[in-house]
């Protein structure tokens, strides 16, 4: 590809990452806000929470409108108002309207994971679009990473509001570029003929109906779900057992907290680079990540050492980084058609969405009957995960077939 087109893919993918962002600055500050806005734990974790509530009723109406109209234009949009809403948000210091912010933050959220990916699709060579959609799949990490990284001095400094005034600067430096690219980009509406973008329950259903009834857009949408029904919900509880069983304060409970988003980033640059190789199937990846990962679960489950629970616990994320990408990387694979490009960014927002909601509530129920139990949930995705794949196996290989006769 050319430099201008690696240079826009570039600027997508940040796009993406100030989209993960808006997860990690509550995420950082959540025990600052908790004290200026005199709320318990409760209300903070659903400020958090509530970014992704728009993602589950509306993922698919969203691809739909991707997949009829100018992602870059959307995806603009979306930046614009997320920036403006970001430098508001430390001047909403009350509950209900930093609430309120939150919810009107999530449908920007919803635009810009389902349109930024639709449009370095449609920027990038046919042979480079598996890589570029891996390397997608790394956003979230990265955002977490790069804001973890600043937070301890921008809180100690000036506070909270401090991220957040950062946050909107940033997203409103790249609305101005991706707006430029939109009204200089050649590619304007994808023209997608489907009539379902009426807000009725009629075109609610067909819409989900579009999107569900292709392989190309349903089966990375389930797939992702069962990653996030996991990611989460492990990440905040894999350190608690630690502790639990090798206590508080040692070396290897540090690794296991600063290494887990830095191994799942690399998880992901693995995927980038077995997805350059065309000889090694997309699926058999997949299948290969939910492999791996149960048998994980499985030594965690054990009574071993510290240090063995440390490795494979980072083991564990690295799949789930290689998961996490290449469910991203299966979209070109599956599908030459942008519209079910669209199709597919809109059902992974929101059945990735609905499975981050679910999943860490899920885990914590089934806590009560004690961590082997609560341990089955990944186990339980996983296979999920493989049946799905081989479900609709069939279908891909028809697909794969037609292209080549």
């Amino acid at each position: 590809m050319s430099k201008k087109a690696w240079f826009h893919v570039a600027v997508l993918y940040f796009a993406g990452v100030i989209a993960g962002m808006q997860f990690a600055k509550f995420s950082v500050s959540i025990d600052l806000l908790q004290q200026d806005l005199g709320v318990g734990g409760l209300y903070s974790s659903w400020l958090l929470s509530a970014l992704g509530s728009m993602g589950m009723l509306f993922g698919a109406t969203i691809g739909i409108i991707v997949g009829r109209f100018s992602p870059l234009k959307l995806l603009a949009g979306g930046l614009w108002v997320a920036g403006l809403i970001s430098l508001g948000q430390p001047l909403l210091a009350q509950p209900s309207l930093l609430m309120t912010s939150r919810v009107l933050e999530s449908f920007t959220q919803l635009i810009i994971v389902s349109a930024a990916p639709t449009a370095m699709l449609m920027c990038t060579e046919k042979k480079y679009q598996t890589t570029v959609m891996a390397l997608w799949g790394s956003f979230f990490s990265v955002a977490f990473l790069l804001v973890q990284g600043v937070a301890p001095w921008l809180l100690h400094t000036w506070g909270w509001a401090s991220i957040f005034y950062v946050h909107g600067i940033i997203t409103l430096l790249v609305a101005i570029v991706v707006t430029l690219f939109a009204l200089h980009s050649s590619v304007q509406d994808m023209g997608s003929t489907e009539q379902t973008t009426r807000f009725t329950l009629r075109a609610f259903i067909k819409q989900h109906k579009e999107v569900y009834g292709r392989v190309g857009s349903a089966l990375p949408s389930f797939l992702f779900m069962t990653y996030t029904m996991v990611y989460l919900a492990f990440l905040t509880y894999i350190p608690m057992l630690f502790q639990q069983r090798y206590g508080i304060g040692s070396p290897l409970e540090r690794l296991l907290i600063v290494g887990m988003p830095i191994v799942s980033l690399g998880g992901t640059l693995i995927s980038g680079v077995v997805l350059r190789n065309k000889r090694i199937p997309p699926l058999g990846v997949l299948i290969t990540a939910y492999t791996g990962m149960s048998i994980s679960v499985i030594f965690l489950m054990a009574s071993i050492p510290a240090s063995l629970f440390t490795i494979v616990a980072l083991c564990f994320v690295t799949g789930s980084g290689v998961l996490q990408s290449t469910i991203f990387g299966i979209i070109p694979y599956l599908s030459d058609d942008p519209t079910t490009h669209a199709y597919a960014n809109g059902g992974i927002a929101q059945m990735g969405n609905i499975g981050t909601t679910l999943g860490t509530p899920i885990f914590a129920t089934l806590l009560v009957y004690g961590w082997n139990v609560a341990l089955l949930l990944p186990i339980i995705c996983s296979l999920l995960g493989v049946w799905l794949i081989l479900h609709f196996s069939k279908r891909v290989k028809q697909k794969n077939s037609h292209c080549t006769s």
